[in-house]
């Protein structure tokens, strides 16, 4: 084989193995989330989805950071991503086990709620779906591209109400790029 082609292919291979190692920290370094909205809390009643939810082994003082991976963990066992119109409904996304970005960032919340209520911890800690916008480097990804199905983008924010500190987390990215944080920018 060419010499030139070998190293090219090192090179490339190289390159490859290190986006792929340092996707997290790349990703955090080149875009951005900026909050324009909160969706309210959809509270759980499907007996599937809470059954699911209390199979988990929790510990006995959990904390959000748990809350965050276990809701995360949840909502990509339960769903699979689709382009196509989606369900928002909590019982339809367990019927299809598809959802977009919006049913994601709803399921996580649902779940992250229901395992804050049964753990009576809503003076310490709170989850809240987020409506954003998505920047790379600075530029309105939104307005780059011109769909309806990208005009805004879900995620979700778990805060500790004692310590103040906040964990954003993209669900459908997590799922799909295995990035479980992701940040904000005010």
């Amino acid at each position: 084989m060419n010499r030139k082609i070998r190293s090219g292919l090192q090179i490339g291979l190289v390159l490859i193995i290190i986006i792929i190692v340092f996707r997290r920290p790349i990703y955090n370094w080149s875009i951005k989330y900026f909050e324009v909205g909160i969706r309210t809390n959809i509270p759980i009643e499907n007996p599937e989805l809470i059954q699911h939810i209390n199979a988990e082994e929790l510990p006995d003082d959990i904390s959000f950071h748990e809350i965050a991976s276990i809701s995360n963990s949840l909502t990509s066992e339960l769903l699979a991503f689709s382009k196509s119109n989606a369900s928002y409904n909590i019982v339809g996304m367990m019927n299809t086990r598809k959802a977009n970005c919006v049913g994601y960032a709803r399921m996580f919340n649902a779940i992250a709620n229901y395992l804050i209520r049964e753990n009576d911890l809503g003076d310490q800690i709170i989850a809240q779906h987020k409506i954003g916008k998505l920047s790379l480097w600075g530029i309105d990804l939104h307005s780059i591209i011109n769909r309806p199905f990208f005009q805004d983008h879900d995620y979700n924010e778990i805060k500790d109400l004692h310590t103040g500190e906040s964990l954003f987390v993209d669900p459908s990215l997590s799922d799909y790029l295995g990035i479980d944080f992701v940040r904000e920018h005010k």
